[in-house]
């Protein structure tokens, strides 16, 4: 039991310093793209770059105000989500269909291309049935893709409206979207081949029939897995190439896998906490404004007790389902009882309302942990003003 205990707390701190040195890594680098900077590759890189900006048409030395770089986001939006309806709906006569599948019916096909459009990612069907291989390469991944580099560019453009007080422009829409995806191009390649050595699929063969031990036939369904998986976990975006997402054996065959596609899942945003800060405060502070998010989560985390212990090896899931879960409120008197209640008025008679504390300006030595993290937040927040 000790040995468990112990084996698996390794286990979770070996993660935690992955996690914050490859965010380390990807806070740096989008700094650089946030800079005009190259990441990698400048010859290569700028040479893609500029045959991108004359297909579109556009100047990437132009500065764009608040009010264009907004339009030039809605417009993108608008034509991501024309063209992917088409193909959501037309994909029955399309290539890539080694199932036959129909074209998805019009309320289906605008709820599955908006979400994804919005970076919301809302999964209505279930990929492996009701998406072509084509449909999920066009439409899913790239959205997955460039919606959220349209996230990170909007990200950008509010840092520069920080840190450019005497300017009227922010940047330019079409060029920090092309420097991000093309920056995230290579790392979901290095990302797919690691998932596919682990036995995720990557192939444009068919369905697998087979017999069940009940006697029953079914199929073991096939595709572009792999290249989708990983920008799906990377820019956290809900719909994957199956149903079930990572829950299916073979979008999450192995324990080295799942700790791939769980640290995809974290190092961006908090790489991105690395690159708010270094541009917008400095390099001490963004630690600090790291801490405090971790902190503020922590404290708003259930208080239970965990009667076995994890193993991230043996049970991959199981650490951060306990970590993200909530306990469902069926009965108060059951989730809460009577010691619980009592703590959480003691609580409230002597720290107060997190609102009452931050409107009363009281001194940030507070005794609730989340009232503390909120006010030193909120003073960072203000002293980058």
């Amino acid at each position: 039991m000790t040995e468990a205990i112990v084996f698996s707390t390794l286990q979770n701190i070996a993660f935690f310093v992955l996690f914050v040195g490859i965010a380390l890594l990807f806070g740096r680098a989008f700094y650089k793209i946030y800079k005009g900077e190259p990441v990698f590759a400048k010859k290569a890189c700028g040479a893609t770059e500029g045959v991108i900006y004359r297909a579109l048409g556009v100047d990437p030395k132009e500065e764009m105000t608040a009010k264009k770089y907004a339009l030039s986001v809605v417009l993108f939006s608008v034509v991501s989500l024309v063209v992917g309806f088409a193909i959501l709906m037309l994909q029955g006569f399309l290539w890539f269909n080694p199932e036959g599948t129909e074209g998805m019916s019009w309320h289906l096909a605008f709820n599955t291309v908006a979400s994804f459009v919005t970076n919301t990612n809302w999964q209505a069907y279930s990929g492996e049935t009701q998406a072509s291989y084509l449909s999920q390469m066009l439409v899913m991944t790239v959205q997955n893709f460039v919606s959220g580099a349209v996230g990170i560019a909007v990200l950008f453009a509010l840092m520069r409206g920080f840190t450019r007080r005497e300017k009227k422009t922010i940047g330019n829409f079409w060029a920090d979207l092309t420097r991000i995806t093309l920056f995230m191009i290579p790392v979901c390649f290095v990302g797919a081949i690691l998932l596919v050595s682990q036995g995720v699929p990557q192939t444009f063969d068919g369905a697998v029939s087979y017999v069940t031990l009940e006697g029953a036939d079914s199929k073991l369904y096939l595709g572009p897995a792999a290249s989708q998986i990983i920008i799906k976990q990377l820019f956290t975006n809900g719909g994957g190439f199956y149903g079930c997402n990572s829950a299916v054996p073979f979008e999450n065959p192995t324990a080295f896998s799942n700790l791939i596609e769980t640290l995809s899942l974290l190092v961006i945003p908090g790489g991105l906490c690395f690159t708010f800060g270094t541009a917008i405060i400095n390099n001490h502070r963004e630690k600090k404004m790291l801490g405090e998010m971790g902190r503020i989560r922590a404290t708003a985390l259930p208080r239970k007790k965990i009667r076995a212990p994890f193993s991230f090896w043996r049970y991959p899931s199981s650490l951060f389902s306990a970590w993200l879960s909530a306990p469902r409120l069926s009965s108060p008197s059951r989730n809460f009882p009577r010691a619980s209640r009592q703590s959480a008025t003691w609580r409230e008679r002597k720290c107060g309302s997190v609102s009452a504390v931050l409107r009363s300006g009281r001194s940030p030595r507070l005794r609730c942990p989340t009232a503390r993290s909120m006010r030193c937040t909120t003073a960072l927040l203000q002293s980058a003003e």
